[in-house]
C-alpha cells in the first residue's frame, strides 16, 4: 500500500543522493514567472514525489528546513515548508524570502 510505495520511492531516491536537511525558520512566499502561476507542494524533495496540493503565486509559507537535494529543482534546491500546518517540499527557485506585504507582490 502507501508504506510500500513510500519505501520504494525513498529507496530509489536514496540511491541517487543521500538527502540531508538543515533546520531553519524563515518566512517566504511563492513567486512564478508569469505572476499568476502555481507551484506543486510535494510529499518529498523530488519531482517524482506525490503532489500534495498546489500553491498560488504570492502564497505565504514558512521554510522549516533546507536540503542538499538540488536535482530537478530548476536552479534551486528543495526546501521543506509548512503551509497552514501542511508540510511539504518545494524548490526554493520559486520562493522569495520575507512577507508578501513587504514586497512588490503586496496587493
Amino acid at each position: 500500500g502507501i508504506l510500500v510505495g513510500f519505501l520504494i520511492e525513498f529507496a530509489s531516491f536514496a540511491v541517487a543522493q543521500f538527502v540531508t536537511e538543515k533546520l531553519v525558520r524563515y518566512p517566504a512566499f511563492v513567486i512564478s514567472e508569469s505572476g499568476s502561476g502555481s507551484l506543486n507542494l510535494r510529499g518529498g524533495p523530488s519531482i517524482s514525489a506525490v503532489s500534495v496540493t498546489q500553491l498560488k503565486d504570492g502564497q505565504q509559507l514558512q521554510v522549516v528546513a533546507e536540503t542538499n537535494a538540488c536535482t530537478n529543482a530548476n536552479g534551486g534546491c528543495w526546501v521543506k515548508v509548512q503551509v497552514g500546518g501542511l508540510p511539504g517540499y518545494v524548490s526554493n527557485a520559486y520562493l522569495q524570502k520575507g512577507h508578501v506585504r513587504d514586497s512588490a507582490y503586496a496587493y
